[in-house]
């Protein structure tokens, strides 16, 4: 009976569009979570990974994106590109505004973690972007790009999932049964 309470059970609705001849990929409520212009996913890759964004998403309540560029971008200049793929392809075209963006320049060998939320204190501090930054950059690195967009998917909800809407923690559920079956 305890192990039945502690195995936390989820529903999702996997809707999504996928328009791979320009390797953009857009979830049902039109926010496009996934923009491959410098065209590093191929095929399947692109579902693949839409897949991870939005079940991603989905359990964090916050928009995980993924936008690639060959643009040669400096460092102010990829943050002013994520900036701005935020308030075009993302603000008020979803449920919440809370958005983390992984963006990556395949010329510059630049990547950034941009976090958004208007108006609310629930964001990302500089350590938690740079944890998540290190956390996919060997697979970046090794050209591993489904691999690290499906871990920063990841890595981004756990962070993201624990934060309060007052920008504090959120205490995990039954910490107890955690204990217990230890």
């Amino acid at each position: 009976l305890t192990l039945t309470y502690s195995i936390p059970v989820c529903a999702q609705d996997m809707a999504t569009t996928n328009n791979t001849s320009s390797s953009t990929a857009t979830t049902t409520s039109g926010s496009m979570l996934l923009d491959d212009k410098a065209g590093l996913l191929m095929g399947s890759e692109v579902q693949q990974v839409l897949e991870a964004l939005d079940v991603a998403s989905s359990k964090s309540d916050c928009n995980i994106v993924v936008a690639t560029t060959n643009e040669g971008l400096s460092e102010s200049a990829i943050q002013a590109y994520a900036d701005n793929y935020y308030m075009a392809n993302v603000q008020n075209k979803s449920q919440t505004n809370f958005c983390v963006t992984l963006t990556v320049d395949i010329s510059s060998r630049k990547v950034d973690v941009g976090t958004y939320n208007p108006g609310s204190k629930r964001n990302l501090n500089d350590a938690a972007k740079d944890e998540i930054r290190e956390y996919v950059t060997s697979d970046l690195t090794n050209g591993d790009y489904v691999k690290a967009f499906t871990k920063f998917a990841d890595k981004t909800a756990t962070i993201a999932g624990g934060i309060a809407e007052d920008g504090g923690r959120l205490k995990s559920s039954f910490p107890w049964a955690k204990r217990i079956i230890i």
